[in-house]
């Protein structure tokens, strides 16, 4: 899944810069749902929309409920045709009519913001020192598939990429990655490393019935109209300018920053750097505490929430790291807090819908890792072995 999208943002890029001459450096912007989370922790927000500067930019979620066919596929939802997307069409034949509508999309000014977008999360999943498949399967269950289930509407369908939400939350999947790699590997890789190397390439499938392509195998994206054969979108007529530059087997697509002339790298504002380097993207030392940020008296709503929670962040950590074995199983630790502090201060945390399931093709087995974490600690597989925990997110956070 990650490098299958980092090709389709990468071609989609540069459709747009194909566009006129003043977009032809135009990127992607990723979406900080980490500091979006934040917000939320320190009670600053409480529904999805509310909590994203970035979802009310893209048009919001205000409008009439309507059941609108996109791509053959039925949606339900808040038929949204606002100013950042009224322009929406899709056309199914080369030449055909286009088919002007609206981007249905879910309840956002009422859904309240997911759980599991903590540091603590973060932390772990790009400290994990266990391969490709082990990130890959935790980033989707963590923060991908959460978002979709959450934004419902085209979103938590297979016409996801409808809404242009998307591309930007898959630059954020995708900024994950990077950071998980240069963490992990830190160099550009050999081509006989692409090709073999555990932390390049692993096949992960959802279901044991699944035939997962391997490190050489083809990027399959193709182009299929109405009553009509498919077509590899490098042969498509329109797509072919955006994807046929671009190289086609997983083994290319290791690194952003290893891509010849379709490298591309991530500018990340004064927060994520602030994270960065006081090694929540990647420790240098197992033993190393983190330390705390100072507050600036007078900033932003944001900035302010999301060094509360990186503070937060560190003093939990290392509360966790003098009773904990090694720093993974004290990033264990404050995930387990984080997860069971929102279902603490905000109720129960959601699961992934049946009808995202269904439309994704997940097992019923897939849970979001915040709702596995809460149902460990019921069950009493896991449990949270720092002392006072809840008084010190209170103290942070209140």
């Amino acid at each position: 899944m990650i490098y299958w999208h980092r090709r389709f943002i990468l071609a989609y890029e540069n459709m747009l810069r194909s566009l006129e001459p003043r977009f032809a450096c135009i990127t992607i912007p990723y979406w900080d749902y980490f500091a979006d989370f934040a917000k939320k922790m320190n009670n600053l927000c409480s529904t999805f929309e509310g909590c994203s500067t970035f979802l009310s930019e893209f048009g919001g979620s205000t409008a009439p409920v309507a059941n609108i066919s996109l791509n053959n596929i039925w949606v339900n939802g808040t038929c949204n045709n606002s100013s950042m997307i009224s322009r929406y069409c899709q056309q199914m034949t080369p030449g055909g009519p286009q088919t002007c509508t609206c981007v249905p999309r879910g309840e956002w000014a009422v859904k309240g913001f997911p759980a599991g977008y903590g540091y603590g999360t973060l932390a772990k999943i790009l400290s994990g020192s266990y391969g490709f498949a082990w990130f890959s399967q935790n980033v989707h269950y963590s923060f991908h598939n959460p978002i979709h289930n959450t934004a419902n509407g085209s979103m938590a369908t297979l016409a996801t990429s409808a809404d242009p939400i998307f591309y930007s939350h898959h630059s954020t999947t995708d900024l994950v990655h990077q950071l998980f790699y240069d963490c992990q590997v830190g160099r550009p890789m050999t081509e006989n490393e692409k090709k073999t190397s555990g932390y390049a390439f692993q096949p992960y499938g959802l279901t044991t019935s699944d035939i997962s392509p391997t490190a050489l195998s083809n990027i399959t994206q193709d182009w299929q109209g109405q009553s009509l054969p498919k077509i590899m979108a490098e042969d498509h007529p329109l797509l072919s300018p955006f994807f046929s530059p671009l190289p086609n087997q997983y083994w290319q697509w290791v690194s952003g920053t290893d891509l010849g002339n379709n490298s591309y790298t991530y500018e990340k504002d004064a927060l994520f750097a602030i994270l960065q380097n006081n090694g929540i993207s990647c420790p240098q030392n197992r033993a190393r505490r983190l330390a705390v940020t100072r507050i600036p008296p007078t900033g932003d709503m944001r900035t302010r929430s999301v060094i509360k929670a990186f503070n937060l962040f560190s003093t939990v950590f290392n509360d966790a790291l003098a009773v904990e074995q090694n720093r993974f199983a004290a990033f264990e630790q404050v995930e387990l807090m984080e997860c069971a502090y929102y279902h603490y201060m905000f109720g129960s945390v959601d699961d992934l819908s049946d009808n995202f399931k269904r439309n994704f093709g997940l097992p019923d087995t897939a849970h979001t890792t915040c709702w596995q974490r809460i149902n460990e600690l019921r069950m009493g597989v896991k449990r949270i072995i720092v002392s006072n925990w809840l008084y010190t997110f209170m103290q942070h956070l209140q």
